[in-house]
């Protein structure tokens, strides 16, 4: 499926690093009026309704307003095009006029205000065959073409070639589609779409999408809804996305992240009540950095959420399961002023709260809240047990009776458990050593822990491994750290946990510790988990047992997250969405057989109807798809829709003209890498869009690295456990696709 370049279907917004020695440029453009008077239109022309709008003059004052009151844009730096200085022409020379004046670092600002459109594009790679348009206040004349989104990424990116950085906002319509609010002051509101321009634009050129080259961009529809206008509280109209942005703009400081900012104004945009969903585009870094030019702070991977309506029973949060929310969750306003606790979920991208500190009725709007402690929906998402802890003076002594063992000529010493599966494995409980033995089971020694409790019990040639204890440092900060995450439990007894702590000796006699896989639980559907994370490497004498504990405790919310993810439910019955993933091979065309795939073979990726299922009802609303993987060692990819362009062409199913749904649609092609393993595919389907697509990224718990042929990658069982706790609203769902990767 084809990906649409949303530089002009939207209000974008891209925030740019400033240093004293850049030079700022910026071009403002609002257009209210576009009603020609008296005069006579051709037929084409006539066809559509030149409405005038009211707010995007205002839009534009503001916006100028604010980047030279906060961000030290002079006046003399800005070229604003007002009505009908905003024509075709006017606004071409002044793109062509930023290539020709910018120069490498610089920033270059782009602000439009008005009706956006379509127009035919017959060439067009596009599924639609159409492009997105901006409509210049001229367009009504005859000879007069809108602009198109391939004309303006060619101007964008003839900036970016330079090396600018670039910062674009335009908000107008992306299709046809009417977008009304239901909270308005002065009747329905005016929507920022003019109907297509009646010619075909035979335009085959795919531009790169400047998103993808380091400018970031905030939309304020998706490319098929309307832009509305939203009057402010004294009456002055403005457009619902631009009022939104620039009440997140005030409310923030300057140090915020443009996630803070985003997340911030899709909750003003939903206090509004407006229906359309902005898109966030741009790379990771951009996102996470400040408004022009201040230092970067120190809010990166903080999870956020935005508050939306005040209700009778608490406050809406616009985050929900798939931002691994959960009731009893609390959370904190990012001024500390507001604490919040979940109360009741409704769905992937929404909940509800309680303010713990306050009245939840005087809490604004748009405020973004931040998560201080972590709480599973029913019990603990990851259960963790710790072994027996050494005094760190008895280290010493244990670490050398280890070496002796390890120095013994009939022993193969094994330094990754989760690698081999050794004769032997000796570890220490309560205070005594004991080991288990592959054929005779577990055994205690009666002995001190000195060397000769370990030669003495090894007997004839064995392969063995050591799980080193903890010294008792490391288990208080492990204790520690875990307390802020309530969905991790440290239980006693390894054999009611999933991973345990483990220490490995090397042939350099240094110490790591691990969390590893401590068995399969059957009833669970976990086979996606990693058999354990990286080692992380101690030194008492540095003090780093902190360090360790921190990054241990990272991994295992991450390693809790996936687990989530993987037991997760979505609504069935009569609400289930009766789609699918379908995979197959690239070249071919072939369907892949028994879930099996090869390291680098090629698969493309199809939602295609569940006819097995119940199959495509015309009573079922379009969704919101998001798919993405786990793999074997805990990473989370997000494979549609593209994390830079956000929320994009990933309504489904794809309807034509006379709403028939297409059976089956291409959405990615994947090559398959290591590590080899089971691999999950999730299709996540939301009536409401999810702002925030990073949650689907995350860096696996282990290093990927060459991988052994080891039975114990193959885990051994599939199941489910559904949660028992009732989601509503039933507008979301979830499919997962299991594949088992090999050499």
């Amino acid at each position: 499926m084809g990906k649409k370049i949303i530089l002009i279907i939207g209000c974008l917004y891209c925030i740019c690093s400033l240093s004293f020695g850049q030079k700022k440029h910026a071009l403002i453009i609002g257009i209210n009026n576009y009603k020609p008077a008296n005069a006579v239109l051709s037929t084409s022309k006539a066809a559509r309704n030149w409405r005038n709008l009211d707010g995007c003059v205002n839009d534009a004052n503001a916006i100028k307003d604010m980047v030279m009151a906060k961000y030290a844009f002079a006046a003399t730096d800005i070229k604003t095009l007002f009505n009908e200085e905003a024509n075709r022409e006017a606004i071409i020379a002044q793109l062509k006029n930023l290539v020709q004046t910018a120069q490498k670092g610089d920033v270059v600002f782009i602000f439009y205000a008005g009706h956006g459109s379509q127009v035919k594009n017959s060439l067009s790679f596009e599924t639609d065959k159409k492009d997105e348009t901006i409509v210049p206040a001229d367009a009504w004349k005859e000879g007069v073409a809108d602009i198109r989104d391939k004309e303006l990424s060619a101007f964008f990116n003839q900036l970016l070639d330079k090396g600018v950085l670039l910062t674009v906002i335009f908000d107008s319509c992306n299709s046809g589609s009417i977008g009304r609010g239901d909270n308005f002051l002065n009747g329905p509101p005016k929507n920022r779409f003019i109907e297509a321009a009646d010619y075909d634009a035979k335009d085959a050129s795919q531009p790169q999408r400047p998103e993808n080259r380091g400018a970031l961009m905030i939309s304020a529809a998706q490319d098929f809804e309307s832009a509305v206008e939203q009057p402010d509280e004294n009456e002055n109209a403005h457009g619902a996305f631009t009022l939104a942005l620039l009440k997140a703009m005030q409310q923030l400081s300057v140090d915020a992240s443009v996630l803070d900012i985003y997340n911030s104004l899709t909750g003003f945009m939903k206090f509004y009540g407006k229906i359309q969903e902005p898109v966030l585009a741009g790379n990771e870094q951009r996102k996470q950095g400040t408004l022009f030019a201040l230092p970067k702070g120190t809010l990166k991977n903080k999870m956020t959420v935005a508050m939306g309506r005040v209700e009778s029973r608490g406050v809406e949060l616009n985050g929900g399961y798939a931002f691994g929310l959960a009731k009893g969750i609390k959370l904190v306003s990012l001024n500390g002023k507001d604490t919040i606790e979940i109360t009741e979920m409704r769905g992937a991208n929404k909940s509800l709260a309680k303010s713990l500190n306050g009245k939840h009725r005087d809490l604004a709007p748009g405020t973004l809240f931040e998560v201080i402690n972590w709480a599973s929906a029913n019990a603990p998402a990851l259960k963790i047990y710790l072994g027996t802890a050494l005094p760190d003076a008895s280290m010493e002594n244990f670490t050398k009776a280890a070496i002796s063992l390890r120095e013994t000529k009939n022993v193969n010493w094994v330094t990754d458990i989760s690698k081999a599966n050794p004769d032997k494995i000796y570890f220490v409980e309560n205070g005594k050593l004991g080991f288990y033995d592959k054929k005779k089971g577990k055994e205690m020694i009666e002995a001190p822990l000195a060397a000769a409790a370990f030669k003495n019990s090894i007997g004839a040639s064995a392969s063995v491994f050591v799980n080193v204890p903890a010294p008792k440092s490391l288990e208080q900060a492990l204790q520690k750290s875990f307390e802020s995450y309530n969905n991790i439990q440290i239980v006693n007894d390894a054999a009611n946990s999933q991973y345990s702590l483990v220490g490995s000796l090397n042939a350099a006699n240094e110490i790591s510790y691990a969390l590893v896989k401590s068995q399969v639980i059957l009833q669970d559907s976990t086979e996606s988990l990693p058999l354990r994370t990286d080692f992380e490497k101690l030194n008492v004498a540095d003090g780093n047992v902190t360090a360790i504990a921190e990054r241990l405790s990272e991994q295992a919310f991450k390693i809790a997250k996936v687990r989530d993810w993987l037991m997760l439910q979505g609504p069935g019955g009569q609400n289930k969405f009766p789609f699918q993933l379908g995979f197959e091979y690239y070249s071919s065309g072939e369907k892949i057989k028994n879930n099996q795939a090869k390291v680098s073979d090629t698969l493309s990726i199809y939602f295609e109807e569940d006819s097995a299922n119940g199959g495509w009802r015309t009573n079922y609303k379009k969704r919101y798809i998001y798919v993405f993987s786990i793999d074997s060692k805990g990473g989370m990819n997000l494979l549609f829709p593209d994390v830079n362009s956000g929320n994009i062409e990933n309504k489904f199913p794809v309807t034509d003209a006379f709403n028939n749904a297409e059976k089956r649609t291409h959405i990615a092609d994947i090559l398959i890498t290591p590590p080899v393993g089971t691999d999950n595919y999730f299709m996540l389907s939301s009536e409401e869009a999810i702002g925030n697509l990073s949650i689907f990224n995350q860096e696996a718990v282990i290093t990927r690295g060459p991988e052994s042929k080891n039975p114990l990658e193959a885990l051994l069982f599939t199941g489910t456990k559904t949660r028992s706790e009732v989601i509503t609203p039933i507008t979301w769902g979830i499919n997962k696709t299991v594949l088992r990767t090999k050499d």
